[in-house]
């Protein structure tokens, strides 16, 4: 809902920028729950699941594991659909989430052989639900890849970037 009337304030430039959490100590001092870590990847695509429900408009209820919503109401609705980043780079959970619900993987760079083992991973998660591993964004030691679905889902070829009508 936030992110939807950032799009309208922003003239269609928002992005929702999501992951599984990571800094505990922060959250302890914030007063936000920290589970485990199962939970919270659990957490993080039911939230997805319920960011594409909102952004396409959809009322109908969402029952998840740990989210109920009765009526999902997203007014004003953004301008577009606006993408969705997902930043971290856990093989076995995250980056099938990234290939099946982002639009832009954030990964924090921790050297070269490992950045790029974490890039074929991703490739062989977004070849299993028919996306493909994009272009490269970001300076060297943040990166940023689209994940391209070849579907109306795909937004923005820069994260940062306005949208063509704006």
């Amino acid at each position: 809902k936030q992110v939807s009337t950032l799009d309208v304030l922003s003239g269609g430039r928002a992005m929702l920028g999501l992951g599984a959490g990571w800094n505990e100590p922060e959250a302890v001092s914030l007063g936000v729950p920290f589970p485990p870590i199962a939970v919270r990847f659990e957490q993080l695509e039911e939230q997805l699941q319920i960011a594409h429900r909102m952004f396409s408009g959809s009322e109908e209820p969402f029952v998840g594991k740990h989210y109920r919503l009765e009526r999902p109401l997203n007014h004003p609705a953004p301008l577009r659909r606006p993408p969705i980043m997902v930043g971290g780079s856990g093989e076995k959970f995250l980056l099938r989430v990234v290939a099946r619900h982002a639009d832009w993987w954030n990964y924090v760079w921790k050297g070269s052989e490992a950045y790029t083992h974490k890039q074929e991973v991703l490739k062989g998660h977004c070849r299993e639900v028919g996306a493909r591993l994009g272009q490269r964004a970001g300076p060297a030691d943040d990166a940023a890849h689209r994940v391209d679905r070849g579907d109306a889902r795909a937004r923005g070829a820069d994260p940062g970037a306005p949208s063509a009508d704006h």
